[in-house]
């Protein structure tokens, strides 16, 4: 009796199973936003993962790109991107980085812009748009 029920046990996850092995990747992206001031957060539009990444599924690398209009780089300018529960501090406009296997495949991420200084921003500064990739098992 048990060696008919092991095979028809292990037919039965073997989906899962081999869904959550599976490799995959998604890319999105947004538009951007304005800080004109600051010490001012914006928070961009979150960047949802596909229905079809498995729920297990975790991160294993996360590339981002950020567009902005002007050329300039504001002084102290910080840059997270974050999930529901974590972020994580971005050098640069463009890179790549291994998260923590804590962060999910299948979530909603979102940039946060910031600048560490005081009064108005001459330029400010303009996202055109963010986006990210990313690779998952």
């Amino acid at each position: 009796m048990l060696r008919k029920i092991i095979p028809t046990l292990a037919a039965l996850l073997l989906p899962y199973t081999s869904q959550a092995a599976t490799p995959g990747a998604w890319s999105k992206e947004s538009a951007g936003g304005h800080v004109s001031v600051g010490r001012q957060l914006m928070l961009g539009q979150p960047l949802h993962a596909p229905e079809s990444v498995p729920i297990t599924a975790r991160a294993t690398r996360i590339q981002w790109h950020i567009s902005l209009l002007t050329t300039t780089l504001p002084p102290n300018l910080q840059i997270k991107l974050c999930h529901a529960s974590a972020c994580r501090q971005l050098d640069g406009l463009s890179g790549k980085f291994t998260p923590d296997p804590s962060w999910p495949a299948n979530g909603s991420y979102y940039f946060i812009y910031s600048v560490a200084t005081t009064g108005q921003l001459r330029p400010p500064l303009r996202v055109v748009n963010n986006g990210i990739t990313v690779n998952y098992q």
